[in-house]
């Protein structure tokens, strides 16, 4: 999977559905709100995403995002989104990073903070989309 074709689905699925609820619902993909352990923000299971109930609701769409990217691209194995795993660099991470990033259109954003969704994301800027 090439990171251009990643981008042109990316784009494709956002204008075919809008969101990222749109999508999960004509997939007929599950989505559950768990209580899970801080560092887990989500995991998914064959056609189940489950999220971790309290994470921010931009989080929240980031690892939806995330995981369909994985639903698309990848295996169907159990996965799991966590603050060790996003930074990894295995190529399938970095896949469903990027397919996040640009099926919600998110922007980079200075951050000198410990939001690693928004550092997530200006990686994915820095190095797949020609941000300077």
């Amino acid at each position: 999977m090439t990171t251009k074709s990643i981008i042109n689905t990316a784009l494709k699925l956002r204008k075919e559905y809008g969101n990222i609820y749109n999508l999960i619902k004509d997939k007929r993909i599950i989505l559950k709100y768990v209580d899970l352990d801080s560092s887990i923000r989500g995991l998914s299971v064959d056609n189940v995403i489950f999220i971790n109930s309290s994470i921010s609701n931009f989080e929240k769409d980031f690892v939806i995002a995330h995981e369909i990217g994985h639903y698309i691209f990848h295996d169907d194995s159990i996965r799991q989104f966590s603050k060790i795993e996003a930074f990894k660099g295995s190529r399938e991470e970095t896949q469903a990073n990027l397919f996040a990033t640009i099926f919600l259109q998110a922007k980079y954003k200075d951050c000198d903070n410990d939001d690693e969704i928004q550092k997530i994301i200006n990686y994915v800027w820095c190095n797949y989309l020609n941000f300077k």
